[in-house]
């Protein structure tokens, strides 16, 4: 009886898992970059998700325990951080040249960070110190991700693709929203002065001292990526 009841939930987990990589998987060739674009769109609501029939983690909220994103004139540490808005990112472009080994992808997206903060230095041109709640909106970034491409002959015995390496650019399209709370241990005449400063400068922040949380979000999309080629062949996903 057991094992009846162990097959009839594996048939019943294939079944998902067939219909669910069916919903998404569209075969491209590398000339259709309408179809390329469309098909990766349809992956972010899948990585945001998550799917553990296909072992794709979520990525829409993540949650961080610690990033340090100090600079040489700034110690800034950020702890139990929740990053939200990936499941709303709009796929720009996409291409494929598998002459090349080469993917890229241009994706807009809206993030937005809470978390706790530990801050001493210098933030710009700014004397600055505290620690406590802090908030980030990038609105309307533009993520560029290149990735190499290889192919491994998995347990399946079929072709997948793996990514051995990637790079990113970014470009902040719209102004940055960062609130620390508690500056200069709550002294409301310090703090002021300062928050002024970042309201007003929020962007240049980010490319001050964003870079490790930004490629810790790329990271994360990466992963989904690979992930979902560890899931699905090479010969389901290309248009001879």
């Amino acid at each position: 009886m057991i094992m009846y009841l162990r097959l009839v939930a594996l048939f019943f987990f294939t079944s998902y898992a067939t219909a669910n990589l069916a919903s998404v998987i569209t075969k491209c060739s590398d000339e259709d970059t309408k179809c390329l674009k469309d098909f990766t769109q349809n992956l972010i609501p899948l990585f945001a998700k998550g799917d553990p029939s296909m072992k794709v983690d979520p990525i829409d909220p993540i949650f961080v325990k610690t990033i340090n994103a100090s600079s040489p004139n700034l110690k800034l540490v950020l702890n139990d951080i929740s990053l939200t808005g990936l499941k709303d990112c709009v796929v720009k472009k996409a291409k494929r040249d598998l002459q090349k080994n080469k993917f890229l992808f241009k994706l807009m997206c809206s993030v937005n960070l809470e978390g706790q903060y530990v801050m001493d230095g210098r933030l710009l041109i700014l004397p600055i110190n505290g620690k406590g709640r802090n908030h980030v909106s990038l609105d309307k970034a533009l993520f560029v991700i290149e990735t190499d491409v290889a192919e491994n002959i998995l347990e399946d015995g079929k072709k997948h693709w793996i990514i051995p390496k990637w790079s990113y650019k970014y470009e902040l399209k719209e102004k940055s929203n960062i609130i620390f709370e508690n500056l200069f241990n709550g002294n409301e005449v310090l703090s002021k002065a300062a928050e002024e400063v970042i309201k007003d400068n929020g962007n240049e922040i980010i490319q001050e001292v964003g870079e490790p949380i930004i490629e810790y979000i790329i990271g994360k999309v990466v992963d989904s990526m690979r992930q979902f080629y560890t899931a699905v062949p090479v010969e389901e996903l290309v248009q001879n």
